[in-house]
């Protein structure tokens, strides 16, 4: 009886252990509140805009919740994520003015968006649209060996902080940035024109005022007639007569994008950078009497003929 007595009671009290420790962890799962998702919120299914995000979240190694505003909703879903997200990364200039306005209080990332310092985002979190200055430098003195000046035309309501960096990086280098400003398209040609004996080399940014499809095409005039070579930020520039064109690949966007979120969520900054490509145009090297060197032919990814 007495050792029945004792074993009931030890029976209850094991019992008692159990269901304390079964109410601990209970309460103890719902005190680790679960991480906050990475939100992608993507302006439409343009092309570009979901290579990017596929590069993003191959690199970033973990499940995003990918939202589109073009899709049904898909503004007001966007809106009501921006609460619970742990990190917000941009596609293109509408997910970005959404982001701008509703400000949410986490890190955000941004691609593919011109002119993101008018939609008052920090320059630092945006990859950038062409390939870092200190690059293209290095490509231009490849190509161009002999060259002291080179010339820029831009807006500076657009494009004042990236005329900075490639003044700096150019300076880097031992070369010389002659730089004129236009706020309108009526400015651009007078402003081509005067790089003519000024400039060794003109070198074009991504500038909805300056270089448009018609202006390009002017440039590119002016650059065979006066063997003014043209610096492009596209590889269709390179194709269409620029001697040389430097570009960001949109999966090494992704790529830039995603290291820099992982750096965010673990707490740290970084500043997203591309590499970028280099493309020559054979053709238009032989119209200028430029002798392309093995070596820079041997960083292009292609040389067009």
């Amino acid at each position: 009886m007495g050792f029945g007595g004792t074993r009931g009671a030890g029976l209850r009290a094991g019992q008692a252990l159990l269901l304390s420790l079964a109410v601990t962890a209970s309460l103890g799962a719902r005190a680790a509140a679960p991480a906050r998702p990475v939100v992608v919120i993507r302006t439409s299914e343009l092309g570009p805009y979901t290579e990017v995000q596929k590069a993003f979240v191959e690199a970033l190694g973990q499940p995003v919740q990918a939202l589109d505003l073009g899709s049904t909703d898909g503004k007001s879903k966007a809106k009501a994520a921006l609460g619970g997200a742990g990190l917000i990364f941009c596609l293109g200039p509408g997910a970005a003015q959404l982001v701008a306005e509703e400000k949410p209080a986490v890190p955000m990332i941004y691609a593919l968006v011109p002119n993101a310092e008018k939609l008052g985002l920090p320059r630092e979190s945006g990859v950038p649209l062409f390939v870092a200055a200190r690059r293209q430098v290095r490509g231009i003195k490849a190509v161009l060996p002999a060259a002291k000046t080179l010339g820029l035309v831009y807006n500076p309501g657009l494009n004042e902080q990236a005329a900075r960096e490639l003044e700096t990086a150019a300076k880097v280098e031992g070369l010389t940035l002659v730089a004129a400003t236009v706020t309108d398209r009526s400015g651009v040609a007078p402003a081509v024109k005067a790089m003519i004996g000024k400039a060794d080399a003109l070198w074009l940014l991504p500038d909805t005022v300056v270089t448009t499809s018609e202006t390009f095409r002017f440039m590119v005039n002016i650059s065979l007639t006066n063997k003014l070579p043209l610096i492009g930020f596209t590889s269709t520039m390179g194709k269409a007569g620029a001697l040389v064109a430097f570009e960001a690949e949109y999966a090494e966007v992704g790529k830039a994008a995603a290291a820099a979120a992982l750096k965010a969520l673990a707490g740290g900054t970084a500043r997203p950078d591309t590499e970028g490509l280099m493309y020559l145009n054979g053709k238009t090297a032989e119209i200028m009497g430029v002798t392309l060197s093995p070596a820079a032919k041997a960083m292009a990814t292609k040389v067009f003929e």
